[in-house]
């Protein structure tokens, strides 16, 4: 009988020794929530309502406004607050703007070799083809592009490439530079 009680010990506190869940993430719609707890020993998730059990954990209940799901088990309870995301918004390029920035590309790539045409230089850059008086009025960025660091030689035929903010590269194919 005395071993029985200490491995009923020792099993209840090798019970009470395991982490607790975490909480990762919550899901509310049409006023119904679901909570996403995460094992931190095996990182397995599991989507849960209030009122379910989680490794042995009850949900209780949330506060919204804090992010704290609260959970009991046995007599003790447990306030689990989500943890701060930072969610990346999609920057990918619309069909509409990636066709805007190549067209501003092949403007440049035209005006260059236009220029080369009438004039002896053999290297340009925006500043000698963009402003008053010059080829092209203006080229207005779409994605906040900069088109500044843009150089043309004269017979170079290739690609322009410009790179966005976000990372994003939009290619013009150009018969010559």
């Amino acid at each position: 009988m005395r071993k029985f009680l200490l491995l009923f010990f020792a099993l209840t506190l090798a019970l009470r020794a395991t982490p607790p869940p975490e909480f990762v993430g919550v899901l509310s719609l049409d006023g119904a929530s679901q909570f996403c707890l995460a094992d931190p020993t095996t990182r397995a998730t599991c989507w849960l309502k209030l009122g379910t059990t989680f490794h042995g954990f009850t949900l209780i209940s949330y506060d919204a406004p804090t992010e704290s799901l609260i959970l009991s088990r046995d007599t003790e309870e447990l306030r689990l607050t989500l943890p701060h995301a930072s969610v990346k918004p999609d920057h990918r390029l619309s069909a509409e703007a990636t066709a805007a920035i190549r067209s501003n590309l092949h403007a440049l790539a035209i005006a260059a070799e236009r220029h080369f045409l009438a004039h002896k230089s053999r290297y340009l850059t925006l500043d000698d083809l963009v402003g008053p008086g010059k080829p092209l009025a203006q080229i207005v960025a779409v994605a906040g592009e900069d088109y500044r660091g843009l150089s043309f030689m004269k017979g170079e035929s290739g690609d322009l490439r410009i790179t966005t903010p976000t990372g994003e590269v939009v290619t013009a194919r150009t018969a010559t530079n």
